[in-house]
């Protein structure tokens, strides 16, 4: 039952991104890198502190500041590939046309590991209920999401976080440390 609804899940959010449109898109360029297999490991910035799971999706959730509590959601999607376009045009979504502004659309090769690296700012429509998107919007003003796609052979793993984007801005550094501790056991 529990991967029947993780099932649905990831189909219903694969969907709801094919039908958004997208907005400068950026597609994965397999040609310098190669989709590996294993598990991607990870070291947590200095600063942050993993907290217990509250999602069944989520595999890894880390504090990144602890006085708004804000986090970084960790999901891996088994056997998921070629799936950053079409996440990218749903994150944007998420924000208020009129008020979002592009901070860091890019792209690259970290060993063999494709990574895309996508931050935002502006009015956040977070849904009242996390897996509806269709649910009512809170509008949560001057708010910044900093997204960090990793592909393997084995799945796509997805680190994102949403929070005031002064707190947010101020983790970039911690951020980019973060991403260069990314390694593929076997």
């Amino acid at each position: 039952m529990k991967k029947s609804f993780l099932a649905f899940c990831l189909i219903s959010l694969v969907m709801i991104g094919c039908a958004v449109k997208t907005v400068n898109p950026i597609k994965s360029d397999y040609s310098n890198a190669e989709l590996v297999d294993g598990k991607l490991s990870y070291t947590v910035s200095p600063g942050w502190q993993r907290a217990p799971v509250s999602s069944p999706l989520r595999v890894d959730q880390i504090i990144i500041d602890p006085v708004t509590q804000t986090e970084l959601n960790v999901f891996f999607f088994e056997g998921m590939t070629n799936a950053v376009e079409a996440n990218l045009s749903r994150w944007k979504a998420q924000f208020k046309p009129e008020t979002r502004k592009l901070v860091e659309n890019k792209q690259f090769n970290l060993g063999k590991i494709p990574i895309t690296i996508f931050s935002m700012t502006g009015t956040y429509l977070r849904p009242l209920e996390q897996l509806n998107p269709d649910s009512p919007k809170e509008e949560l003003n001057d708010y910044a999401m900093y997204a960090i796609i990793a592909e393997l052979k084995s799945g796509t793993w997805f680190f994102k976080a949403y929070g005031p984007e002064p707190v947010i801005m101020s983790q970039v550094s911690n951020f980019e440390r973060f991403v260069t501790s990314f390694k593929v056991a076997p």
